[in-house]
């Protein structure tokens, strides 16, 4: 039989920065989280893009985002 693979989670731009702001209602999603692919939207990186960071931020920021799985828009998603 084949182990038990962890189904992934879309997270949302919000509460992906409440976990990256440190923010304690970010640890309220953590468990759920934990173990589990984190999948994020094209559009979150957009908008975190948009972010007013300093040079040591845009570095963390990086680091945070690369953590995760980036779906990117294509014909099958928009036609749902």
């Amino acid at each position: 039989s084949e182990p038990h693979r962890p189904v992934p989670v879309v997270v949302d731009t919000d509460v992906l920065s409440l976990i990256f702001k440190r923010d304690p209602r970010g640890a309220l999603y953590q468990p759920r989280l934990d173990g589990r692919r984190i999948v994020v939207s094209f559009m979150t990186i957009a908008d975190y893009s948009d972010g007013p960071f300093s040079a040591a931020g845009v570095r963390r920021l990086k680091r945070h985002l690369s953590e995760f799985t980036v779906v990117h828009s294509d014909a099958e998603l928009c036609a749902w």
